[in-house]
């Protein structure tokens, strides 16, 4: 089927609030603190941020789609794929911001450390919303 732009308009809107429960309300400050050297808090925030994109996947394609066999696999597949790269992009960018503090380019309790870290979460969540969009065009419309 075909969407028109208020439904490209509802999706975008519940993707957005899908990624915000799920990578904000649903992490921890432990696990945000932990995941850019922990695996096991870094597997803990996939999972936690997984939850809400696979019920919004999963309603999207049924939605588009209708209901059929494929109502759950095709969400499936694209939530994991979208959790594995968000996990992925988390390690890559937060422990590259954690490399920083550690040898002392970026001093805690500075403008520049607030400057810097709104930087790096504002680029991150970019990249986040982008991948995500990605996958939501490949596997769910």
């Amino acid at each position: 089927k075909r969407m028109d732009k208020t439904m490209y308009l509802i999706v975008a809107i519940l993707l957005f609030m899908a990624h915000y429960a799920g990578d904000f309300l649903m992490q921890s400050s432990e696990i945000a603190t932990a995941k850019s050297y922990d695996n096991k808090a870094l597997l803990a925030h996939g999972l936690f941020l997984s939850t809400p994109i696979l019920f919004i996947f999963v309603m999207i394609y049924n939605c588009i789609h209708g209901y059929c066999i494929d109502m759950v696999v095709y969400p499936l597949i694209a939530t994991v794929i979208y959790g594995m790269i968000h996990m992925i992009q988390d390690r890559l960018v937060w422990s590259g911001f954690k490399r920083k503090i550690n040898i002392g380019k970026l001093k805690k309790d500075t403008t520049e450390f607030g400057t810097a870290f709104f930087t790096v979460l504002g680029a991150d969540q970019m990249m986040h919303m982008i991948v995500l969009f990605i996958i939501v065009h490949i596997f769910i419309l």
